[in-house]
């Protein structure tokens, strides 16, 4: 009941109870869709781009993600490279300068989903020996009209033309962009030091992206350009010994254009390959009914779909196709499809756009979980939470409780969202399964005002609107809230987006806000600081400098580390504001690597495990405009954040992925830093356990795999101190821009 603004201890142990089980539940599930689009109660799974495709827990067998087209599943070749990366893969090709005279010193650069070349080669690590095989890129030849830097694409010999290649027992087959004449395209064949046989074609317009493709058979080689036959060579393949090849010869100095390619692939395809989904949880058991499909068969290849279904993420039903587009799996909570691709051409394979499998609620019964409290009154803090209520008014309690509850079954509930992967404030182990069997113990202190939207009748039969808007991102959306209380170090905090469920209520998600009481806001607003930082070229006085990010869009970019673990990544930070949101140290992408970031000012530890993305956070909110000291580490499986020396409770994750390159104070897509960070060191062990006193300065040692102490003051790189040697660069790029953190003078 509720009498006089206060809600019994019990009613409040209730609440915290749920809370908490719906976060556990949230944060722990199995692997997410980006995609969930609301279909009366029911809903859809999407996948169609590479990030939905190459999810950490799918499994491809011969099958590689391809973002040629935006995202697709494709069989492998025995060479190819989207250039997603942030420098040229070393296991797949060798690179170098085309014309050593020419005095040009650069290499490929990649950027952007592309290579570029300006008089230099790429040439595959692979030999083909296999007869057919066949090559095709989407490249630009040219970036102005007539000014071709004499590109070759195709099949090449062991060594670019310049060098020294074996002419005896290596063959080629290309385009080539000018050879008499450097702005005119013609296709080249060639075996050992036989005469060549050229064929000039009708030039496309070369300042625009083809798709260049090659077709070689024992007795016949055919180009094509854009799907369209150019030349038909009849040529007998008397060697076989080629590479994949990429070339530019003419550098910018002489006056032509680089050579820019966004994809390339070459070789032979295999006879089959599969693909596994990641599980997709529409959070209760539902009726799966239809899948639509978006894929390309060539002749010759073919592709067949599969799905199976589960109660409990572990037991699965047999694999059953599709008959047309409905599914013909059970009902069940999880659903996940599979791909096999097949081709009796090496020369082609099958292409898959797009997959989307929707469900529908089903008439099966489920129960309402049954929570059982006991409530253990302990040192108990204040907390004010503020609801909305009908018949009553805003109710206050004071409570903190330990609480054992056994769910025993799937909640009601009829639910279409966007899920988050919410942080984990507790020792948690993902389970894959719905129907939990939980006792935590909570020693809680609650930290946030919620409002939910109830309706509340003396019977406890409740109406509940909840709002649960994710997005599967490795940060959170605000949360509307007002801190109450700070917690004692060390005890982490849970955090929940969903209005709590009373027992035997129907609980009904929708997409409308929940009205709040007090809004907390964020804001880019810089950091005041003491002094106004300058940029200049002259040296600054010796002394302790940082770099303070704007909360926009500043970074530093650094290549990346060997991060897979043990693991500590620490630093001290000065945020811009109160509840800061944004990135401090960050080696990942949407599916692989880590992230050290502030949650609504709290210290947040990401990482992607096999498991999908995990975290845990710690309790304290850092205070704006004072210094502190964060540190995060990951050891075995276990995950920690420290405040001030003060320690987390550990989380149980799953095995941590290799990131990508690395960045301070921001990505692309996620949220920036509004504060200052002074000193940042990673180290290949857990360099804490226990509560310790932070060191006043970030210390080189054995252990240390990168320091960047920020204490140059000038500039637009700041040095690796450890042997990695792993310098960043301030901004997207070495030119100073508007996205470059500025220097500032540090006292601490």
């Amino acid at each position: 009941m509720i009498h006089n603004n206060v809600i019994h201890k019990p009613i409040l142990l209730y609440v915290f109870v749920m809370i908490t089980l719906a976060s556990v539940m949230i944060t722990l599930g199995l692997a997410r869709p980006r995609r969930v689009v609301a279909q009366s109660g029911g809903g859809t799974f999407t996948h169609t781009s590479v990030a939905d495709f190459s999810a950490v827990c799918a499994l491809p067998t011969n099958v590689s993600v391809s973002s040629a087209n935006g995202g697709e599943l494709r069989l492998n070749a025995t060479v190819e490279d989207y250039f997603d990366g942030a420098a040229i893969d070393g296991t797949r090709w060798t690179f170098g300068i085309s014309n050593p005279a020419a005095g040009n010193t650069n290499l490929p650069v990649v950027s952007g989903g592309q290579v570029t070349l300006d008089g230099n080669y790429m040439l595959s690590q692979a030999r083909i020996t296999a007869i057919p095989r066949v090559y095709e890129t989407r490249a630009r030849l040219m970036r102005t009209p007539n000014t071709s830097g004499r590109p070759d694409l195709g099949f090449y010999r062991d060594q670019p033309p310049l060098y020294t290649p074996d002419f005896n027992t290596t063959a080629i087959r290309l385009f080539i962009g000018g050879d008499a004449e450097p702005n005119n395209l013609i296709v080249r064949g060639r075996n050992a030091v036989d005469t060549p046989v050229d064929i000039d074609i009708l030039d496309p317009d070369k300042t625009q992206f083809h798709t260049f493709r090659i077709e070689w058979e024992s007795a016949q080689t055919r180009f094509y350009i854009d799907d369209v036959l150019q030349a038909p060579m009849t040529i007998d393949t008397t060697v076989i010994n080629s590479w994949v090849f990429l070339y530019h010869q003419d550098p910018s100095a002489y006056g032509a254009t680089p050579l820019d390619v966004d994809w390339v692939r070459g070789g032979q395809y295999p006879p089959s390959g599969s693909y596994v989904s990641c599980p997709l949880d529409a959070s209760q058991v539902v009726a799966w009914t239809t899948v639509a499909i978006t894929d390309t068969i060539p002749s010759g290849t073919g592709i067949a779909y599969r799905t199976r279904t589960s109660n409990d993420g572990n037991t699965w039903s047999a694999w059953s196709a599709p008959v047309s587009n409905t599914l013909t799996s059970p009902n069940g909570r999880y659903l996940q499809y599979a791909v096999d691709l097949t081709s009796s051409d090496v020369m082609r394979s099958p292409e898959v756009q797009q997959v989307s499998v929707t469900f529908a609620p089903t008439s099966e019964p489920t129960s309402t979980p049954t929570a059982t409290a006991t409530n253990t009154p302990t040192s108990t803090p204040t907390s004010t939470a503020t609801a909305t209520n009908t018949p009553t008014s805003t109710p206050t309690s004071t409570a903190t409780a330990t609480a054992t509850n056994t769910p025993t079954n799937t909640p009601t509930s009829t639910a279409t969202a966007t899920w988050t992967n919410t942080p984990v404030t507790a020792t948690a182990t993902a389970t894959r399964t719905p129907t939990i069997t939980r006792t935590p113990t909570i020693t809680r202190t609650p930290t946030r005002t919620r409002t939910p939207t109830r309706t509340r009748t003396p019977t406890r039969t409740a109406t509940a609107t909840r709002t649960a808007t994710i997005t599967r991102t490795p940060t959170q959306v605000a949360v509307t809230a007002t801190p109450t209380n700070t917690p004692a170090p060390g005890t982490p905090t849970a955090t929940a987006t969903n209005t709590p469920i009373p027992p035997t209520a129907t609980a009904t998600r929708t997409n409308t806000p929940i009205p709040p009481t007090a809004t907390a806001t964020r804001t880019n607003t810089p950091i005041v600081p003491t002094a106004t930082p300058t940029r200049t070229n002259t040296p600054p006085p010796s002394g302790n400098y940082g770099l303070q990010f704007d909360g926009v869009n500043d970074l530093a970019a650094a290549n990346p580390v060997n991060s897979v673990g043990p693991l500590t990544v620490e630093s001290w930070v000065r945020p811009g504001v109160n509840g800061a949101t944004g990135l401090i140290v960050v080696a990942a992408n949407d599916n692989t690597g880590w992230s050290l970031e502030l949650t609504n000012g709290m210290a947040t530890f990401w990482v992607a495990t096999n498991l999908g993305w995990q975290s845990v956070q710690h309790p304290t909110a850092l205070p704006a405009n004072q210094w502190s000291h964060i540190a995060a580490t990951y050891s075995a499986g276990s995950v920690r954040v420290f405040v001030n020396g003060n320690a987390s409770a550990a989380a149980t994750v799953g095995t941590l992925t290799q990131g990508p390159a690395l960045r301070f104070g921001g990505l692309t897509g996620y949220p920036f830093l509004n504060g200052t960070l002074d000193d940042v060191r990673i180290s290949n062990l857990a360099r804490y356990t226990a509560n310790f006193a932070p060191p006043a300065a970030l210390a080189l040692d054995g252990n240390t795999i990168g320091l960047w102490t920020f204490n140059e003051g000038v500039g637009q790189t700041t040095a690796d101190a450890s042997p990695s040697g792993n310098n960043a660069t301030l901004g997207a790029n070495a030119s100073s821009g508007a996205d470059d953190p500025i220097w500032s003078a540090v006292t601490r």
